[in-house]
């Protein structure tokens, strides 16, 4: 928009987000719009932004012939659908034929391929590196929170008069660094 522009040339804003997983588990409908609202109540600020979250795995159809506009391009990007069931989606929808033969011009198309599996390529790669640190922090954390325990269970059986031998049998801790709690506890 421009200095002086009319609000009502603005085009609205529509995000939409096709997921390949189940992003609201307490929701049963597969296509949810987020809009901007008053806190608190069902007003409606604008009508110009939206987000649109299609879960394409909880999209169900049970005839292919009988699926609105909407599903039928669900089912289409969910990939669940056969070469017969693609086939009856084109034929009832003439904006999803042309996607079709989109994305058979870029299957044909080796450079074009090839760079979008490098792409898929570098995806996945970052995702490894991301789950392989995020699984080290939790492995991480869960030898602290062990650590932790031992601790403070010798300290506990120190406090109850325990030998220190005993608390590092029991512990699984060193004599040392029992007698180091001991040492602390005592002072």
């Amino acid at each position: 928009m421009v200095k002086g522009q009319d609000y009502e040339t603005l085009k609205p804003v529509i995000g939409i987000n096709l997921l390949d997983f189940i992003l609201f588990d307490d929701i049963d409908a597969w296509h949810n719009v987020a809009r901007f609202r008053l806190d608190d109540t069902d007003k409606i600020l604008t009508d110009c932004m939206s987000l649109h979250f299609l879960e394409l795995p909880k999209l169900k159809y049970s005839d292919i012939k009988k699926v609105k506009k909407l599903e039928a391009w669900g089912a289409y990007f969910s990939g669940r659908c056969n070469q017969e069931e693609l086939e009856v989606l084109v034929m009832n929808e003439p904006l999803l034929k042309k996607a079709v033969s989109f994305e058979k011009a870029f299957l044909n198309d080796d450079k074009m391929y090839r760079e979008y599996q490098q792409r898929e390529d570098a995806i996945r790669e970052e995702t490894t590196r991301f789950n392989k640190v995020k699984r080290e922090a939790r492995e991480k954390g869960k030898a602290e929170g062990k650590a932790e325990e031992k601790i403070q269970n010798a300290i506990n059986f120190l406090r109850l008069g325990l030998d220190i031998k005993t608390v590092a049998i029991g512990t699984g801790l060193s004599i040392e660094k029992v007698n180091e709690l001991n040492n602390q506890l005592t002072k």
